[in-house]
């Protein structure tokens, strides 16, 4: 595993804070995905829906990966995900194809999880399951072992609390 520092080009932007990349506008465009298509009737800052919209996005890429490595795998993901330069190229395509797919059905995280008859809520795992993320996506992480819960467990090894992940 080639270690690298996190930094930012122009298709993708780390957030020291929150230990994440995240996708830039130019990363979709240059995929040939047209952002123009973003319905932004009615919102408060059309100006910024592009950004918005590839940050959310790139947190579901995260979210998918720590909803199934487990919380307390996180730092030491977060570190892979970070410093690792070949997993940064595949960051570019889970990014890429997790906008897609929120371009073609929507985001289900938008769903309410409702149940208007009895108005009970359902568990958010229960309304759609992994279907908030892109299958290729997916085959993708599992193709690298990124999802397993193994994975961290055997890199263990690696000082990662050296950069306070």
């Amino acid at each position: 595993m080639a270690l690298i520092n996190p930094f930012n080009d122009d298709y993708l932007i780390y957030d020291l804070k929150k230990h994440k990349y995240y996708g830039t506008p130019k990363l979709l465009i240059d995929s040939g995905i047209d952002l123009t298509i973003l319905d932004d009737y009615g919102d408060i800052s059309p100006q910024t829906l592009p950004e918005r919209f590839v940050k959310k996005a790139s947190d579901m890429v995260y979210q998918c990966i720590f909803n199934r490595v487990g919380s307390h795998n996180r730092q030491i993901i977060q570190f892979i995900l970070a410093k690792n330069s070949d997993i940064r190229e595949n960051l570019k395509d889970w990014i890429i194809w997790q906008a897609e797919y929120l371009l073609s059905v929507g985001s289900i995280q938008l769903d309410s999880g409702v149940l208007l008859k009895s108005g009970r809520t359902m568990d958010y795992g229960n309304l759609r399951g992994s279907a908030a993320y892109s299958a290729e996506m997916i085959d993708d992480m599992r193709s690298i072992g990124i999802l397993n819960r193994n994975f961290a467990t055997t890199l263990k090894n690696i000082d990662y609390t050296e950069n306070n992940y």
